[in-house]
């Protein structure tokens, strides 16, 4: 099937409806905010269970680690995203009259918090190194809890970027 798949058509095999990571709704923000990633970097493998639905700043957050700095830490970012891991921090934001106040978020709720500021163009997180900083020791646990099969994921690369084969987050463990 994946030669088969046109190189545009693939888009259409993946609603995208909401995030994948941070759950933000196409109805939250516009469709065009949600966008098709390929899990593997490998942009010729169009095979359904290696793409997802990613809002703008999730895409953008995936693309950065792997590029620029470790994809280890956006795989243990996206794991924090799964229900399981829902310790939560407190974390300044802003209300409604710009005064600070401590919320209590997981990972997943701060990423979705500031992917829907990001969407609505308020002042926001520039890096997403700032994630990394906030819930640096929670990211820890998981990169330990998480080592084997993260590392199994990764260790499918050729080049530093590209997959030998496809390989799903959920062939290799318990997330995405």
């Amino acid at each position: 099937m994946n030669h088969e798949i046109k190189r545009n058509d693939y888009r259409a095999l993946i609603p995208r409806n909401k995030c994948s990571l941070c759950e933000i709704t196409a109805e939250e923000t516009k469709p065009s905010f949600i966008e098709v990633d390929h899990k593997d970097t490998n942009h010729s493998n169009n095979e359904v269970s290696n793409l997802w639905a990613l809002c703008k700043f999730c895409h953008n957050m995936k693309t950065k680690y792997e590029h620029h700095f470790e994809e280890e830490t956006f795989w243990a970012i996206a794991i924090a995203t799964l229900p399981e891991n829902d310790e939560r921090k407190s974390i300044q934001r802003f209300d409604e009259k710009r005064n600070v106040v401590h919320v209590p978020m997981t990972i997943k709720e701060f990423i979705y918090e500031t992917s829907l500021d990001y969407f609505k163009s308020k002042e926001t997180l520039k890096e997403h190194y700032v994630i990394v900083n906030l819930f640096e020791d929670t990211l820890e646990k998981i990169k330990h809890k998480y080592h084997k099969q993260i590392m199994d994921k990764l260790s499918n690369h050729v080049d530093g970027y590209q997959k030998k084969h496809s390989v799903s987050p959920d062939d290799v463990g318990d997330f995405y």
